[in-house]
């Protein structure tokens, strides 16, 4: 068995080795930087994590202690006469992510499914679309091994409770994300991956939508609750010229504005 490296590699692409979306910058010495695609989940929660939009670039939110499962944007097929070894990216550990080491098998296709860890105390961005592994390629006696795991490793989320979106689904669902002559026609003809900029965009509008809908949330129990207060000092006053009154307008307005928050809560789940 022995590394292959940039010429080595670079003379087998499109044959033993295809990789889709490619980008020639990211082909160094013995290896190829597949890059963070549009899918990560959280494995604590089983949820999708947040996209954010910041100074001039996308990322996912991997909160402290919590393992962030992510699809590289890259569609890649290998043959028989192919295997790698997965390993992390200086830039990506030395900000705290965790080191990645995992293997390819030969005859793989499909997109890669990557564990990444946040080893800090604090919230960490995953950028989206920054490289954050390399493959290196070894050179194998030819393998008719043939295994069953699906691209992207979905019978791995499966198991872990994990359920991809509808949109989530469609993208992994693409031809030439599990076909290896469409995957071969999309390198050769360097074909858009527009689909992926599509669901970052979905997944960011989410987001955003999924932060004003709590913080309206807030700001109406808050405005609820400032009313309740002043409506019952003014039922407390009223006390003093008639009690039956007094205390029947204080019941209904907390009983209202209670019954509202309870509705509000409802819709929210709902």
């Amino acid at each position: 068995m022995s590394v292959l490296n940039r010429d080595q590699i670079k003379q087998v692409l499109g044959e033993s080795v295809i990789i889709h979306p490619y980008e020639e910058k990211n082909l160094k010495g013995i290896g190829y930087n597949f890059r963070v695609g549009p899918m990560a989940w959280s494995a604590n929660t089983k949820k999708q994590l947040d996209v954010v939009q910041k100074d001039g670039y996308r990322a996912f939110l991997v909160n402290p202690d919590d393992v962030a499962l992510v699809m590289t944007r890259e569609c890649i097929s290998v043959d028989g006469t192919i295997a790698g070894t997965f390993h992390s990216k200086v830039d990506k550990v030395s900000t705290g992510f965790s080191h990645i080491s995992t293997t390819l098998d030969p005859n793989w296709i499909g997109p890669l499914l990557i564990a990444i860890a946040n080893q800090k105390n604090h919230t960490l961005d995953l950028r989206i679309d920054d490289t954050f592994i390399t493959l290196i390629f070894y050179k194998v006696t030819e393998s008719q091994y043939g295994h069953s795991n699906p691209g992207g490793r979905t019978d791995i989320l499966q198991k872990l409770g994990v359920e991809a979106s509808e949109r989530e689904t469609e993208w992994l669902r693409q031809e030439w994300r599990h076909n290896i002559i469409s995957l071969k026609e999309c390198f050769e003809q360097n074909f858009e991956d527009v689909d992926t900029f599509a669901l970052v965009e979905f997944k960011l509008k989410k987001t955003k939508e999924k932060k004003w809908y709590y913080r309206k949330r807030a700001w109406v129990t808050i405005a609820t609750l400032v009313f309740v207060l002043l409506a019952g000092g003014a039922g407390y006053l009223w006390l003093e010229h008639d009690s039956e009154i007094g205390l029947f307008v204080v019941a209904t307005i907390v009983a209202g504005a209670l019954g509202g928050l309870a509705q509000r809560e409802f819709r929210g789940q709902s």
